[in-house]
């Protein structure tokens, strides 16, 4: 039963983060549509950003979950991101959230970095876990 419940939790953070993650893309499409003519050749260099925050608060709003940690919500918006192809439009920190196994660093650092994608993503976060402060990606 409680395999079940955490599948179930996984699954509605999931949601949260693919809404999130879909709210980011409307917000960016809805500016490159304001910024028009205007910027030409720059319209590509607009980007959006998805953050674990913006997944916790979907999460609590849509579902009620309060108590989810924010390094569980980091690693869905991972996935997610991932999944989705989100290196082509959005940046997000989920990378530089610390996984309470120490598998990735970020936060209690005291690092907060931007991730991409993948392992590019990844090796950002971990380059800034051992002080370089040099994001990959």
């Amino acid at each position: 039963m409680a395999a079940r419940r955490a599948r179930h939790r996984r699954a509605q953070l999931g949601v949260a983060a693919d809404i999130a993650i879909t709210a980011q893309r409307k917000a960016l499409a809805a500016r490159l549509e304001a910024a028009g003519h205007e910027m030409g050749g720059e319209r590509r260099l607009l980007r959006g950003r998805v953050s674990v925050q913006d997944v916790l608060e979907y999460a609590r709003q849509h579902f009620g979950l309060t108590s989810v940690a924010p390094e569980q919500a980091a690693a869905v918006l991972r996935t997610r991101y991932e999944l989705r192809g989100g290196h082509r439009d959005l940046d997000t920190d989920a990378y530089a959230v610390t996984v309470r196994s120490g598998v990735e660093s970020g936060l209690e650092s005291g690092v907060e970095g931007v991730g991409h994608l993948g392992q590019a993503g990844k090796a950002g976060a971990a380059g800034q876990a051992e002080g370089t402060g040099e994001l990959a990606g």
